[in-house]
């Protein structure tokens, strides 16, 4: 058995629906998918998938009760743990046999954002409880005036684990820009391995499964508009060229994805967020936006300020298993990647699902409630 068929057989057997391989060499003409960046003698990347129970999703589409959000959280909980172990198994096996190799983090890891760790959350949590107690300390005029840049939305990550699943040959980009794959659509989630083994690529997948009919799905569904509905952009992996739908500033993404709006674009449903913060069409306003909302949130305190340093603790930590406990995901949207699923009949009904979802809300005294049949 060739060594890039004992890794997969590895990767299989410890969860991986989907594993592929592909050299550095078609990596290398964007920042955000340069091994070498993880690792300096970088040769080759293992991509690998796990798809999403889509019970569980659908369920999250329709908001079918309160109990959806929370078992959608603990499903991506769940899901980045199986991908960490897969990570580690495909580790563990080529450094037994003497290579070097990286277990690359599935999310939350920027290469612009300086980690510091819990130190950096406390930060976070000394200005909320300022903004309670001490509205006339300087950090708080500070703030108020605008003048203190909370969150910075130019993300670039460590890598990318869509191109390297284009490189990989698992799958390609739709028109979301998410990896789409013929058996499970865009509900999966992606790990890599980085290593100095020089292993085969896998070809590329021939032929995208994103029909660019299916654009009416994936965009209606973002309430930030954050994938154009008409223009494009054109992302060039090895030699794989994918046209998908221009992405805005990634502040629009954040506003929604991130929780602090429910509802902005599409105003019969709401994604899982009670909060109501209108998304400016113009990039440059959206960043200003986000600005001002996280000053709105902190200087709010309760549920909104934890919605923040969920967030903050997520960026300083990431999402591995030492430092973040499976109770502690929390999803509130990510309908551009839920709602592809493997043939566009599938992808219709779950946008119907959607826009026929109701909204979530709170009630006096906080309690979170789901408002069906609205008008």
């Amino acid at each position: 058995m060739s060594l890039e068929d004992e890794i997969k057989e590895i990767a299989i057997a410890a969860g991986a629906d989907l594993v592929g391989i592909t050299s550095k060499d078609r990596l290398m003409d964007h920042e955000s998918s340069d091994p070498t960046y993880y690792l300096p003698s970088a040769e080759s990347v293992i991509g690998f998938a796990v798809s999403l129970d889509k019970e569980i999703v659908r369920d999250f589409l329709q908001k079918t009760d309160l109990s959806a959000q929370k078992k959608m959280s603990l499903l991506e909980g769940e899901t980045y743990y199986k991908l960490e172990d897969i990570g580690d198994a495909i580790k563990d096996f080529l450094e037994s046999k003497s290579y070097e190799a990286i277990n690359c983090e599935s999310n939350m890891d920027y290469r612009r954002v300086k980690r510091m760790g819990k130190a950096g959350i406390k930060e976070f949590e000394n200005l909320v409880e300022l903004g309670q107690k001490n509205p006339d300390h300087p950090l708080v005029k500070k703030l108020k005036s605008g003048k203190m840049t909370l969150f910075d939305p130019d993300l670039t990550p460590y890598i990318s684990h869509r191109y390297i699943g284009v490189a990989c040959g698992i799958g390609r980009l739709g028109w979301s820009g998410n990896l789409i794959t013929p058996k499970y659509g865009t509900c999966v989630y992606l790990g890599s391995v980085v290593t100095n083994a020089k292993l085969s690529s896998d070809p590329y997948m021939k032929d995208n499964p994103c029909s660019k009919k299916c654009k009416e799905v994936c965009t209606p569904v973002c309430q930030g508009q954050f994938i154009d509905s008409r223009e494009t952009q054109t992302v060039k992996i090895g030699e794989i060229e994918e046209e998908i739908g221009k992405k805005h500033t990634l502040s629009k993404c954040i506003l929604t994805c991130g929780a602090f709006t429910g509802q902005s674009k599409f105003k019969k449903w709401s994604t899982w967020s009670p909060w109501r913060t209108g998304i400016p069409n113009d990039d440059e306003e959206a960043d200003r936006v986000l600005q001002q909302t996280f000053i709105d949130h902190i200087l709010s305190g309760g549920q909104k300020a934890q919605n923040i340093l969920r967030l903050v603790t997520a960026i300083q930590l990431g999402f591995r298993k030492a430092v973040k406990p499976i109770e502690d995901f929390h999803v509130s949207c990510a309908f551009c990647q839920l709602v592809c699923w493997e043939n566009e009949d599938l992808r219709r009904e779950n946008l119907e699902i959607i826009q026929s979802s109701g909204v979530v809300e709170l009630e006096d005294g906080g309690k979170k409630v789901i408002r069906k049949g609205l008008s």
